[in-house]
């Protein structure tokens, strides 16, 4: 429950779900090459705040912002010159 000046409410949300698939190759002793794929559903998240007393100012609502969902894509490598030292990008 939050409270803002006297006017007390509830307030949730849906967060977006998430899914993602990741391979990883060790070409070398001291290179590992990495790559992912990462998908956000944005489509269902929302926001949904329900006052204690609605009034002309504060009503019930729920809101969607109608995001659309997201696909990301990762290459990484590590390469060690060093056995204490070690490069990412």
């Amino acid at each position: 429950m939050s409270s803002r000046r006297g006017c007390r409410f509830n307030r949730g949300n849906k967060q977006a779900g998430n899914i993602g698939l990741g391979v990883s190759y060790t070409a070398f002793e001291n290179l590992t090459l990495t790559a992912d794929w990462l998908r956000t559903d944005w489509s269902d998240f929302y926001e949904d705040i329900d006052y204690e007393v609605e009034g002309v100012l504060f009503r019930d609502c729920k809101v969607n912002q109608k995001w659309v969902p997201s696909n990301r894509v990762r290459l990484e490598a590590e390469y060690w010159p060093a056995k204490d030292l070690a490069i990412r990008a």
